[in-house]
């Protein structure tokens, strides 16, 4: 699943990259990867920032799981070829892991946890990573990156990436720099459970409901048109006063009367 959004000082890619699991999806996610790579190759020879973000399905070193297994290459997550994306493909192409560039060696940086229990506990690892090329750490535009992993409401937390863009203000052309803040919601009700995909939709009406709905338009009668006026004006002189007033509604009727007079 891939969303690609231009925000002019950089291009987002928001992905969430598959799950080699046990039944020998390995080369598909091999592939995608490898489609991934391309697609910002092509975006960096263009001299496009690139900031990519999501789920990646994979830990990439062993400070970021609680324990390490005792054979990666039977473990989702942990083969050679999955962790190569990360430490070899995307360096090569000039991408810097977001979050080790400022907590280099902090541990305990985790974004997912297999059940709340581990969660408490800190037995987790971090699936969930932001990968920006150079020229955006040393032209100051992304600054900061922590996990919120106080944040619940899903077996994931957000990882936070503080960027700062120039943005041209008013007609003045005045540029001024503004700070990208995260918007993150949380409340004890998400803490264990979700909305569901289909709650965000809206029923299609039905063909019974539609025609119902046709024939109440058709049948309304016009309520007569008003004008509303919310400002009074005076002349003195040569001059033009604006004074507020209340709003008052005056009937298409009595306006007309009014205009012939």
């Amino acid at each position: 699943r891939i969303m690609i959004t231009d925000h002019q000082s950089f291009v987002l890619l928001n992905v969430y990259f598959p799950n080699s699991g046990r039944d020998g999806r390995l080369q598909d996610k091999v592939s995608f990867n490898h489609y991934i790579l391309s697609t910002l190759s092509r975006l960096r020879s263009l001299k496009r920032n690139v900031l990519l973000v999501g789920d990646l399905n994979v830990v990439a070193q062993e400070i970021d799981t609680w324990k390490p297994p005792e054979d990666p290459q039977s473990c989702a997550g942990y083969r050679d070829e999955e962790r190569s994306f990360v430490n070899s493909d995307l360096p090569s192409l000039g991408f810097i892991d977001v979050l080790r560039n400022f907590h280099k060696n902090s541990e305990k940086k985790y974004t997912w946890w297999k059940n709340l229990g581990r969660r408490k506990d800190q037995r987790g690892c971090r699936l969930d990573y932001g990968f920006a090329n150079k020229e955006m750490f040393d032209n100051k535009i992304i600054v900061g990156s922590e996990i919120l992993d106080h944040v619940h409401g899903s077996d994931h937390c957000p990882v936070y990436i503080e960027l700062v863009v120039d943005k041209k203000i008013g007609e003045s052309g005045v540029e001024e720099k503004v700070v990208i803040d995260p918007a993150v919601v949380s409340s004890k009700n998400l803490k264990r459970s979700q909305p569901k995909l289909l709650s965000f939709f809206n029923k299609a009406p039905s063909q019974e409901q539609l025609k119902t709905k046709e024939i109440e338009s058709r049948d309304k009668i016009k309520e007569p048109e008003e004008k509303k006026v919310d400002k009074e004006v005076i002349k003195k002189g040569n001059s033009i006063e604006e004074s507020k007033v209340d709003v008052v509604y005056i009937p298409a009727e009595t306006q007309k009367k009014e205009e012939k007079k």
